[in-house]
């Protein structure tokens, strides 16, 4: 059985009435009914939205704390890049030196991963 909606259940009722009052109030319920379903028509319009609002804000925040903690990684993997590079040389390299080296090391780790 399908579902029936306030207004059509309004009409069936009005219906069984047939006397003037009876009109009259089919007439004011119709026009209640009316305006509380454009009310709460628009009460889902603006939920969605307020809920898509949140869920983009979400998704910005994840992407803004995924790329802080890939910044914060990288610069982490970095030092042990130096210290590592450092113990297998035997010897400090300059700092020019030690960016390149890891700028070239997470480049090739990168693309890397991103093959696989």
């Amino acid at each position: 059985m399908a579902k029936s909606t306030p207004r059509q259940l309004a009409l069936i009722a009005a219906e069984i009435c047939d006397d003037k009052k009876a009109k009259d109030i089919k007439s004011v319920s119709l026009s209640k009914i009316e305006l509380l379903t454009k009310y709460a028509e628009n009460v889902e319009k603006q939920t969605k939205a307020e809920a898509d609002r949140i869920r983009e804000k979400g998704r910005a925040d994840a992407q803004h704390l995924h790329d802080q903690a890939l910044a914060q990684l990288r610069s982490e993997v970095a030092s042990m890049v130096v210290l590592a590079a450092s113990r297998i040389l035997g010897r400090e390299i300059s700092p020019e030196q030690h960016r390149a080296l890891i700028e070239r090391s997470l480049d090739e780790a990168g693309t890397e991963l991103n093959q696989n």
